[in-house]
Order: structure tokens, then sequence, then C-alpha cells
């Protein structure tokens, strides 16, 4: 019977997920956009539907736009035949397809159309980056000698995409700092992308993953970064910014990229693109990104991925079309590149009271999820920051809001399995595979008095020993290598640091963090036992799922 039961669970699944597939095809009227070399196949839903004109639209053009016809006719499940690059010299990659009403440019267009979801076909100037076998990372290494005593894996570095790059190009300007997008060449600062050069090559000959930030710093009045492009009034101006950012209220100086221009998605696909080519090398000249995270925690985007007051559609919308763009454009030089979706430790909660400023991270998931699903799916992945509910207390185990149940408030180290159990749902999966998991940023508070630094160092311990039985999370990368003296107080670091930042003396955690995964750890991790209230590491293990959908 429990055989009979599986197997009907699992028919139910697949002809949910083809349903899904079908449905999405019958509502935009196409059912595939393939990318080739030189060619774009669109293969039309077999529904007919008559009367309907096939048009291709730019990302930032509204889907009643005024568009040349491709084809007009009854759909049938014809295949389309379109040369890649538009008459206009566009990219048709980065096209969003659409069918109308033939004959009739103020009809309602079928659904939201479709982008490409086939780039099998597409060749790539670069190569694609190894993944390391262990899940040890850090975040900001100021100790660059350090990386290798403590058996790093993984880094990540924030990547100022308004400030790296300069402006147009010009006459004269070094091609190796330079990148065209549909014709419009983009110029980047020497200085700045050798600081990146140094960084990548010293990982890349130490065997470290590098994982690139994408953020959009706004660029200060005085600053010498700001970009150098025609202005529209405001300080600092850059069609990069979001135009619906409140620049007077903004916490961290971090906008979302601003997708309603030609000019904003242009610029964004040149940064990208840019660094993906000069970063996925054969031969690694530069050294390596292994991968981009778009953003940081936007479900609470007021503070990390400003676009002003915002609805949860408007962000998710915005966030899946920049996400798109960051996999296309990597995709021209990587063949696999891997980008990543930020969310923070609230699951069901939300930071703030206000919903236009932050919504919980499993409803922006849940919608981007579905935006990517009915536009063209693609092979997102997953960075997710576990953080304990109280950043000052590291005992992540005594958490009361990180329970095992899908209506949990938060996910922290607590309940992490929760979120492996949640990806592997049918609908967070791609073409029937779990997405991979990444904890990108996360750490532990060295509180005052003689047991800080035992507590913080014990946290550690239980996190790796519970991660490292959890089949789906890739990377497990502490934040942060050295305190920052601007983080509110939190002392994070396995090095401390002094009032401006400058790395001291290690603490108790740089040692556990150096034992794990290596024979010295059964010894390096005995004094934690005690401390977390458990008598072996048995104990430690991650609970079994499925979970519920609701805490009993």
């Amino acid at each position: 019977m429990i055989a009979v039961r599986l197997l009907g669970a699992l028919w139910l699944v697949a002809c949910t997920l083809t349903a899904q597939a079908q449905d999405a095809a019958a509502g935009s009227g196409i059912a595939s956009v393939a990318v080739h070399q030189q060619a774009v196949t669109v293969t039309l839903a077999d529904t007919g539907q008559g009367r309907l004109e096939l048009v291709a639209l730019g990302v930032h053009e509204p889907l009643d736009a005024d568009a040349a016809v491709l084809w007009a006719g009854t759909l049938a499940g014809q295949r389309i035949e379109l040369p890649r690059i538009d008459d206009d010299g566009q990219d048709r990659l980065f096209q969003r397809f659409l069918m109308r009403q033939a004959g009739d440019p103020t009809s309602i267009p079928l659904g939201v159309g479709r982008f490409a979801d086939d780039l099998d076909g597409l060749a790539a100037t670069g190569t694609h980056a190894a993944w390391p076998t262990s899940i040890k990372g850090i975040q900001a290494p100021l100790v660059l000698d350090d990386m290798a005593e403590l058996g790093v894996a993984h880094i990540t570095d924030n990547i100022s995409i308004a400030t790296l790059i300069a402006g147009y190009a010009q006459p004269g300007d070094d091609p190796q700092y330079t990148y065209t997008v549909d014709g419009v060449a983009y110029a980047f600062r020497p200085e700045a992308v050798q600081r990146k050069d140094e960084l990548y090559r010293t990982m890349h000959a130490q065997g470290i993953n590098v994982i690139g930030i994408i953020l959009c710093y706004r660029a200060m009045p005085d600053s010498r970064y700001s970009p150098q492009f025609p202005g529209d009034g405001r300080p600092t101006s850059s069609p990069l910014y979001h135009r619906d950012a409140a620049y007077d209220q903004m916490v961290q100086r971090i906008t979302a990229v601003n997708l309603d221009t030609e000019a904003g998605q242009r610029a964004y696909r040149a940064v990208v693109g840019f660094l993906a080519r000069r970063y996925s090398r054969e031969d690694n000249r530069y050294g390596r990104l292994g991968g981009y995270i778009i953003g940081n925690e936007v479900n609470s985007h007021w503070v990390w991925h400003h676009m002003g007051p915002a609805e949860p559609e408007q962000v998710a919308r915005q966030y899946a079309l920049q996400v798109r763009l960051s996999y296309y454009a990597a995709r021209l030089h990587d063949p696999a590149p891997r980008i990543f979706v930020s969310l923070d430790h609230f699951w069901n909660a939300r930071h703030g009271d206000d919903p236009t400023h932050a919504m919980p991270g499993r409803e922006l998931l849940e919608r981007f999820a579905a935006e990517t699903r009915r536009t063209g799916d693609l092979p997102w992945q997953l960075a997710h920051h576990p953080y304990p509910e109280n950043l000052f207390d590291p005992a992540f185990w005594e958490d009361q809001t990180a329970w095992l149940a899908h209506d949990t408030p938060r996910i922290t180290y607590h309940n992490i399995e929760l979120l492996v159990d949640y990806m592997r749902r049918p609908a967070m999966c791609f073409r029937g595979e779990p997405r991979p998991i990444i904890l990108s940023e996360q750490g532990f508070h060295a509180g005052e008095g003689e047991h800080g630094e035992e507590l913080q160092a014990a946290a550690y311990a239980l996190a790796h020993v519970k991660l490292s039985q959890l089949d789906g999370i890739h990377a497990h990368i502490l934040h942060r290598h050295t305190d920052h003296p601007h983080e509110g107080g939190l002392r994070l670091g396995v090095r401390a640091c002094d009032a401006q930042g400058h790395p001291t003396h290690t603490r108790l955690m740089f040692d556990v963090f150096a034992a794990a995964g290596t024979d010295r750890q059964p010894e390096a991790f005995a004094f934690a036992l005690p401390l977390i209230g458990i008598e072996d590491w048995a104990k430690a293990a991650p609970a079994q799922g499925p979970f519920p959908d609701e805490r009993p």
C-alpha cells in the first residue's frame, strides 16, 4: 500500500509539473525559446488559437510597445527560426517573445511573454569553474596568509558595480577594460579591476573558490568613483540606480538595478558580461569567479535592495528580471554560470512591520520562482543566511522562532534542514533536480566575559558538524574573517580588530575553524559538547524530513 501511494504521489507530482508547463505555454502561446550561436528558435504552443502574431520586445519595454511582426498565423506547434541578432543589432538572447492578436496592436497580449529557456546550443567564450569538495568558507579575508592555515575553500567578495563601471567608452580606451553590448561600448576603471585581479588570482592560486556578490552601491556625491554618464539632474546619476530609490531614506546606499530603461538594462548587462568574460578565461589569467550572488538579502529590500516603497509583486518581478539578465550575460562566457538568489533568515516573518519595505523570504522565493517559471525557467541557485535569531547570541540551538515546520518565522542553523526539505519541492526544482544551496553569510558573536569566545567557537563547531551531514548544502561561508568596527557592536571574526578595523589577535574560533574537517576535529571540538548540552556529536545530526506545513 505504501508503494502504491508513493507511485501515486510521484505520478501526481509529474502530472502537476507537466500541467504547469502546458499552462505556461498555453497562457503565452509559446512553448519554448532556444538560443543558438547564430539563430533563435521559437516553438509555438499547439492550441489551435488563430489570428495571432509574434513580436519581440526589449526587457525594458512595456507589453503594448510597438514592435515588428515576426510571424502571424494559427498556433499549431510551429518552430519559428529567427536570426540571433535583429535588424537593429540587438541580441535576441535578451529579448522577450510575445503573442498578440493579429492586426490589433492595442489588443491584450497572451500572458507576459517568454524569454529564452534553452541555451544548450549557445557556445561560451570561456570555461566553467570547478566547485571545491569542502564546504568551508569565510567572508572578507584581510590576512590572506590565514586562508591556507584555516583550510578555506570559498570566499565571497562584494563587487560594487556602479563604481566598477566608469561610463561610456571613449576613443583610445584600453580594450581589455571595455565591454560592448548591442553596439554600445562601456569602460571600466582599470585600478578597480586590477584590485579584483589581484585578489582573484591569489585565491585561485590557492585553490579557493571566489563568489562575487553583485551590489549596486550608490556613490557619494564627492566620490571619484561616481559613474560618468549623462546626468538626469540627480547627484551621482547612473542608469544603474533604480529610478524609485528614495535617496534621502536609504539605509545602506544599495539600490536595486534599474531595468526599466534601455540604458539601465544595457549597462547592467555590460557589468556582468565584463566580469564573466574576464574571470571565466580558460587560462585563468586574472583569476576566477565561481559564482555570482545577485544582490543581498533581497526580501529585506528597503535596506539591501532599495527601490523605494514597493509591493512584494514589484520586488519579485524586478529581481526575477535582474537574475535572468545576470544569467544570460554570464552565460555568454561561462557555459554553466552559477547565479544565486539571496535571502536572509526571515522565512514566514519579515524584517519590520511595513509590507512595502520587506517581505518573508518564503514569499519572495515563491513569487520569484513562479515568475521565472512562467516566463522561461532558469537554473538559479539559492544563497541563504541562517544567522541565529539574535545576532548577539551565538547559541542558535536555543532559538525560539526557528522550528521544524514550514510555518516557522525564521530559518536559522537550528532548523536549516527545513530549507533543504523545502527546496526539494517540485515547484522549486529545475528540470526535476533540487537547486544547490549555499550558506553565503552568517556568523557568531563573541560576547563579553571569559566564556564569550568559547560559546562563539562552540556554535561554529555545532554548525559544521550538522552541515557536514546535510546533503544539498554546497558551501558554508562564515561572516567574517575579522571583526568590523562599524557593525553595530558585533564581534563576528575569527580575528579581532582595532579601532581602525585592522586585524589583531585570533580567537578560539580560529583554531576550531582550522580543525574542522581534519583529523584534529574530534579533539578541537570536544570542549563544545558541554556548552551545547549534548554528550556526543551523534546528537547533532540534522532531523530527517519531510516536515509538516504547520507546527503541531
